[in-house]
């Protein structure tokens, strides 16, 4: 466990220094005090993590408290806050927390390189393991504007789009050059492409809802109740990433990325 604490160190040394500004100049004077702390908490944890690591751990569960306090505020959860808090978690080797806070970055920074390094080094930490499906890659190689850019680019950018295929619409009444309409039939997929990307992004928001467990071991049940049987014979673990398909009560169900589903108490697990 001590390899992993240094390797990832090496990963993130400069990682915990993102959050400052962007978060700072947000805040009033309280929020950005309590933000330096943070900041000076991880860098001391930083500097005793070889010599000292259960004073490291202590200044590190001393940063993550501020950091949680931090992103309940409202108006500033950011990314680089979540990215800083996940680092921590992973630090702390809490794997379910850290992918937790790493994917709610991910929503802010889709396509920060650090942040998804880090994201795959917790991901083969955890207990299990599940294989992507191999045509999740082609969609994401085939579609990559709406896997790598951030919401709002994609839906801003639909809008820009859309207006310029009307202008140049409109132009054609008048002139039709050949390069124009091929400019206009250009524009028009283009717009198409990344609406139906900001479409699909609003529908997923809406209909479907990710969550990470974060029991360090549970059993999935056939119902939402622990009077019903385990729904599979081995347990899961923290760290696992699964698809919240309804609620009753106190109890979601919950799909596995092997397709297989059950039932957990929300104690077991939290939504994105």
């Amino acid at each position: 466990m001590k390899t992993t604490k240094y390797v990832f160190s090496l990963m993130v040394v400069a990682g915990f220094l993102m959050g400052y500004p962007v978060a700072l100049s947000a805040g009033q004077l309280a929020t950005g005090r309590l933000l330096q702390q943070a900041e000076a908490a991880s860098r001391q944890a930083m500097a005793l993590a070889e010599e000292h690591p259960e004073e490291a751990d202590a200044q590190l569960e001393h940063a993550r408290s501020l950091y949680e306090s931090l992103v309940r505020q409202p108006d500033m959860a950011s990314g680089q806050l979540y990215y800083n808090l996940g680092n921590i978690y992973a630090r702390l080797e809490d794997y379910g927390r850290a992918i937790l806070n790493y994917r709610r970055a991910q929503q802010y920074l889709p396509s920060n390189a650090q942040l998804q390094a880090n994201l795959q080094f917790v991901r083969a930490c955890r207990q299990d393991q599940f294989e992507e499906p191999t045509g999740n890659h082609v969609l994401q190689t085939l579609f990559f504007w709406h896997y790598d850019l951030a919401f709002h680019y994609r839906f801003w950018t639909a809008i820009v789009l859309h207006g310029m295929f009307w202008s140049a619409a409109i132009i054609l009444i008048w002139k039709r050059p050949a390069w124009l309409r091929i400019l206009t039939a250009l524009l028009l997929l283009a717009a198409i492409a990344f609406g139906t990307s900001s479409a699909v992004s609003i529908y997923a928001a809406h209909h479907q809802c990710s969550a990470v467990i974060l029991a360090k071991e549970t059993y999935p049940r056939k119902g939402d109740g622990l009077s019903y049987d385990h729904a599979f014979d081995a347990p899961i673990h923290a760290g696992t990433e699964v698809t919240i398909l309804r609620q009753r009560g106190d109890w979601y169900e919950i799909e596995l990325p092997n397709h297989l589903t059950g039932w957990l108490p929300d104690g077991d697990l939290e939504a994105l």
